[in-house]
C-alpha cells in the first residue's frame, strides 16, 4: 500500500482588513485631538506636555519631547493656538491597514513663545501657514490613531491660495 508524504501545513497571514471611511475620520479626529492638546499645553506644567505626547508615538514622540523639553529648559510660556484649516486624506499616498497619511494646513501664527523678561523667541524654520504631511498609525487611543510623524509637503492641496 503506498504511502503518502505528510502533508506540511502552510502559513497565510490573515489579509489586513482595508482602511474606511470611518477609519479616516477616526485619524483626522485624532489629529486635531493632537492640535488641541498641543495648544491646551502649559510650559509649566509637564502633565499637559505628557497629554500631548498621547497622542503621538515614534518620530514624532521624540521631536515633540526633544522641543517642548528644550522649551522648558529654556524657561519660555507659550501663547496662541494653531488652527487647523484642512485635514484630509492623501490622495499621493493611499491609506494602508494600519497607517494613513493626512494633508494637513495649519496656521500657527498666534502661537508665540516668550523668555522671562517678554523676549519673544521664534523656532527655527517657523512658517504662518504649513502645508503638512501627517502620518497616522493604529494606536491606542480614544481614536485609535496616533501622529507618527510630520512633515512639509510640496504636493497635494493648497494651503493658502497657492500650491504647498
Amino acid at each position: 500500500m503506498p504511502t503518502s508524504a505528510p502533508v506540511t501545513p502552510t502559513y497565510h497571514p490573515a489579509t489586513p482588513a482595508p482602511v474606511s471611511d470611518a477609519d479616516v475620520e477616526a485619524a483626522i479626529a485624532s489629529y486635531l485631538a493632537y492640535v488641541d492638546a498641543g495648544n491646551a499645553i502649559v510650559l509649566s506644567d509637564p502633565g499637559t506636555v505628557e497629554q500631548a505626547l498621547a497622542f503621538t508615538t515614534g518620530e514624532q514622540r521624540e521631536f515633540e519631547t526633544d522641543f517642548f523639553s528644550k522649551l522648558i529648559e529654556m524657561g519660555l510660556s507659550m501663547t496662541g493656538a494653531s488652527h487647523v484649516s484642512l485635514a484630509v486624506s492623501s490622495e499621493s499616498k493611499p491609506p494602508a491597514a494600519d497607517q494613513i497619511t493626512l494633508d494637513i494646513c495649519e496656521a500657527g501664527a498666534d502661537v508665540r513663545f516668550y523668555d522671562a523678561t517678554g523676549t519673544e523667541w521664534v523656532p527655527p524654520g517657523k512658517k504662518e501657514i504649513q502645508a503638512l504631511e501627517a502620518v497616522m498609525v493604529r494606536g491606542d487611543t480614544s481614536t485609535g490613531w496616533l501622529v507618527s510623524d510630520t512633515s512639509s509637503r510640496e504636493w497635494g492641496p493648497a494651503c493658502d491660495g497657492s500650491t504647498p
